[in-house]
């Protein structure tokens, strides 16, 4: 079985291009890619074992951390002492977070180290301080030095359920054209020499324009990576990575971050990319730092289902690890109490959708007050009802029963949703894109024959009226002379009439004086017009 690594990078504008998750999905998923990459990097010149000596151990109830303070995996010798405490503490709190308070199986250790290959104490899970462009078998694994990873999880090569957790010793990097340095070590009594590539560009994120070096500000790198990568080692007592790569990897494993380190921000600066596509299903791994930025979706099912409905989802996976990861969602969120996951997909785009400074939540039937605050939506046409949803978003649509056609071909849980009042689902996308022209219901203070614009954007640029009887079927426009010009049909739903300013042959009206009337009896009202 080939082993295969769960990394967590932070991605520099120098080198982004060729390091993270999608580069190793690349090479995993693609013979071809690995073979040009393995020909492409070649053999670091130096063996593993020639770049370190010794190797100290620190024990704690549940790890041994396996260390050096020589050569090129040293730790650097200011910080030696505290890092190895921190992580230490560290640990052995993500240990119990995991486990207990989120309800995940316990991480099971390789009996041997990946990297160290050290067997003391094999009952303990191995973690590893290491300069991870350096590891061992990285051509094999990553087709070249790993680039900007300050932390991986490493599957045992025999047993994917086993793990050693790696941990990058100075949050500093290589690239496969950096320059080549000598190092000397000694073999069998002789001094020998060997090159190697060290690693000198620093780590570093973004967050609100602001660059952070993680090189220098190593201690909330050294945390976060902790509780992020001991998680996916969790993860793989469920299931194996090669069966089937999903978002839900590094969605939960982020999401866990701010559950543990909530002074931690890393994982804020993939939103924007995330927010600002909204369109995109939060199924998608194409992207590659996507996921990371799907770790608010993990908050939203924290607060909607506890804190151990991850381990429910993880369990399903292992009982059928090949099926879809939405069916596995579908499963949970039945059991769970909340039907499916299109409802906790709407539950999270309405929890987003009303998490900023600067919006309210309204009840169902004053929504249309804010609702120009909103982008604008566009709904995607399929040509029948799907068993799972391929793709989700986070945006909204209105209907009316003309829609129904429509929109039952876009949820599962629609004849459920369209007998309540609440007109906004979310959609899964399509092909085409189709147009709903429906008319929002009237705010509280409108009253005839006053119109009123509902707002820009998904319905154009609508005068509304209100039914001035609920009786009335249409109203008539004239123009100044008397003259019908158009009739209004009713939206029965309600109970409004609205008018796109446009004449029966599509003609847009001039600004100027309009007259409004009811019925054939009732009074000639005038408006203006103004463009």
């Amino acid at each position: 079985m080939q082993r295969i690594l769960f990394v967590l990078f932070f991605f520099s504008t120098t080198y982004a291009a060729e390091c993270g998750f999608n580069k190793l999905l690349n090479f995993h998923h693609s013979p071809t890619q690995a073979h040009l990459a393995y020909q492409h990097f070649g053999h670091n010149i130096c063996v593993p074992e020639a770049l370190y000596d010794r190797v100290l151990l620190k024990s704690t109830p549940n790890f041994r951390i396996l260390y050096t303070l020589e050569g090129p995996h040293a730790i650097p010798a200011a910080r030696a002492d505290s890092l190895l405490d921190s992580l230490a503490l560290w640990l052995e709190q993500a240990h119990f977070l995991h486990t207990d308070s989120l309800g995940m199986r316990t991480p099971l250790g390789s009996e041997t180290s990946f990297h160290y290959q050290d067997q003391r104490y094999p009952e303990k899970y191995p973690v590893e301080i290491i300069d991870i462009g350096l590891m061992r078998d990285s051509d094999e694994l990553l087709g070249g030095p790993c680039g900007a990873c300050y932390g991986l999880t490493m599957p045992s090569k025999n047993n994917f359920r086993r793990s050693t957790l790696l941990i990058d010793n100075d949050f500093m990097y290589h690239t496969s054209h950096s320059p080549l340095d000598t190092w000397e070590y000694t073999q069998n009594g002789q001094i020998k020499q060997c090159q190697y590539r060290p690693s000198k560009q620093e780590i570093t994120g973004s967050l609100q324009n602001q660059e952070i070096n993680y090189a220098v500000e190593w201690i909330p790198a050294l945390k976060v990576t902790t509780f992020h990568e001991l998680y996916h080692a969790c993860q793989l007592r469920y299931q194996n990575y090669e069966d089937q790569y999903h978002f839900w990897f590094e969605a939960s494993a982020t999401g866990v971050e701010a559950v543990a380190v909530p002074e931690s921000e890393d994982y804020l600066q993939y939103l924007p990319g995330v927010f600002s596509q909204s369109e995109i299903s939060i199924l998608d791994i194409n992207q590659p730092y996507r996921p990371y930025g799907q770790a608010v979706f993990y908050h939203s099912l924290f607060e909607l289902l506890g804190p151990k409905f991850d381990h429910e989802i993880w369990s399903s996976l292992e009982k059928d690890p090949f099926d879809k990861i939405e069916s596995h969602f579908d499963k949970v969120c039945d059991k769970l109490g909340i039907q499916n996951l299109a409802n906790a997909v709407h539950f999270h785009a309405k929890s987003l959708a009303f998490s900023g400074a600067r919006s309210q939540e309204n009840p169902i039937e004053d929504w249309q007050i804010n609702l120009h605050k909103w982008p604008e939506v566009n709904v995607q046409k399929q040509t029948s009802a799907q068993d799972h949803w391929q793709a989700f978003s986070f945006r909204y649509y209105d209907y009316t029963p003309e829609n129904r056609s429509v929109l039952e071909q876009h949820s599962l849980t629609v004849s459920e949703i369209l007998g309540k009042k609440d007109h906004f689902l979310v959609a899964s996308s399509g092909a085409e894109e189709v147009r709903l022209n429906s008319e929002p219901a009237p705010p509280k203070n409108a009253v005839w024959p006053n119109p009123w614009r509902p707002f820009q954007g998904v319905f154009g640029h609508e005068l509304c009226f209100i039914n001035p009887d609920n009786k009335s079927k249409s109203i008539d426009i004239r123009d100044r002379s008397g003259k019908v010009i158009i009739s209004l049909k009713r939206d029965d739903l309600n109970k409004a009439f609205s008018w796109n300013g446009r004449l029966p042959n599509q003609q847009t009206i001039s600004p100027g004086l309009y007259l409004v009337q009811s019925s054939a009896q009732a009074k000639l009202l005038r408006f203006i017009v103004l463009r």
